[in-house]
């Protein structure tokens, strides 16, 4: 770094989530089953493997910098005993002692998708299968072409579990992922439906008064954790580098010119 000496680094949030998403609609992803695959898999690790550490772990359906972000919102832990004992709740057990669990004659095993032309993507989802493969589930990964997949899984919701983003807004309506008028009309492309969470969003968007409308979305935010219709998986940071002669940089996650105003250029010191 020495031949960089001059720059100095900055790290800001991004404004988007990585998520696997598990489709509601499938028999195989019942509430129980969501739960048990979303505490199987550590985020922490797929975060300091493939991102560097440069990255936060999401927790649930809205970003840090939203205002109606629930700072005390407990993150789904990671707990693979905890699983197992979810996925054995609901009859899953190994009963041929090959690692892998089933019931009734059928495997627990699913597709796992995700575009083919997003190696970050590909090797997270390679990441999962192991971590899965641990609880004795197995997680068939399958790299699709985007515009394929986007028929697939944003047209047809023909899937059982894949790997995306979502960019998230400054405004505060998630309704377009969550609410069950969005199966047809919208982006809840996984069939989540709670008739509760209908309800919050409903009322939470109408209120004028912030303070009315934060507990509507602290509990809507809590529903959508303990349902798990989504794996939460981080909010990548950015990295940027500027020469220490600027002073007064700030960045933040609206861009990295969002303090333009405030830089400035030290003069040189003549000796």
């Amino acid at each position: 770094m020495e031949q960089h000496s001059f720059l100095q680094p900055i790290r800001y949030s991004g404004r988007n989530y990585s998520f696997i998403a598990w489709n509601n609609a499938r028999p195989l992803f019942t509430r129980r089953v969501r739960q048990a695959l979303t505490q199987a898999i550590d985020k922490r690790e797929i975060i300091d493997t493939l991102l560097e550490g440069f990255a936060e772990p999401a927790v649930g359906p809205l970003l840090p910098f939203n205002w109606a972000y629930d700072k005390n919102l407990r993150d789904v832990s990671y707990d693979p005993a905890a699983a197992q004992n979810l996925l054995q709740q609901e009859g899953w057990l190994d009963t041929d002692g090959d690692g892998i669990l089933d019931q009734q004659g059928k495997k627990l095993e699913f597709t796992l998708k995700t575009n083919a032309d997003n190696q970050l993507r590909r090797d997270i989802a390679v990441m999962v299968q192991a971590q899965l493969r641990r609880i004795g589930v197995q997680a068939k990964v399958e790299a699709v072409e985007w515009n394929l997949l986007l028929e697939q899984v944003f047209k047809r919701q023909d899937f059982e579990a894949f790997i995306s983003a979502w960019d998230a807004d400054f405004t505060v309506n998630p309704a377009p992922l969550w609410h069950s008028a969005a199966i047809a009309n919208g982006y809840n492309i996984v069939s989540y439906r709670n008739v509760r969470v209908d309800s919050l969003l409903e009322k939470a968007r109408t209120l004028v008064d912030r303070r009315a409308a934060e507990p509507l979305w602290r509990e809507f935010q809590a529903l959508i954790l303990q349902d798990c219709p989504y794996m939460f998986l981080f909010v990548p940071e950015k990295l940027a580098a500027v020469n220490k002669r600027v002073r007064g940089v700030e960045m933040d996650v609206r861009s990295f010119l969002s303090h333009l105003h405030r830089w400035e250029i030290a003069t040189a010191q003549r000796e």
